[in-house]
């Protein structure tokens, strides 16, 4: 949903800044590119959150859920020390089936990587 909300920001900044351009409007012209810039910052900011302060962990665990989305997989695992709940993009879980033991490289709620064992 915040993608979505992030890509017609983008959108109505280049629309707004655009027919600002065009009908000479300098205060238009520049309301579109503050919301571009906004745009921007949020997601670099986003961006060096996940990859600077997110640790990177390694567990390992046996699928209980897998559920294939249009763009993800939504995977929970039994480890351990509970149920991890987390995303793996299709290249990633396109192997995976319920039942797997698998070694998994983590970041937060996003699976890097998936070694069957």
């Amino acid at each position: 949903m915040l993608q979505r909300l992030a890509g017609i920001s983008v959108l109505a900044g280049l629309v707004i800044s655009f027919i600002g351009s065009i009908l000479d409007n300098e205060s238009m012209k520049l309301t579109g590119i503050i919301i571009l810039l906004v745009i921007a910052t949020l997601a670099s900011y986003r961006y060096f959150k996940f990859t600077l302060l997110m640790p990177t962990n390694n567990i390992t665990g046996t699928c209980v859920e897998l559920k294939r989305l249009s763009t993800h997989y939504d995977l929970s695992f039994r480890t351990g020390a509970g149920i991890y709940t987390g995303q793996a993009s299709l290249k990633i879980g396109n192997d995976l089936k319920i039942g797997d033991r698998a070694s998994l490289v983590i970041k937060g709620p996003v699976i890097l990587e998936i070694h069957k064992i």
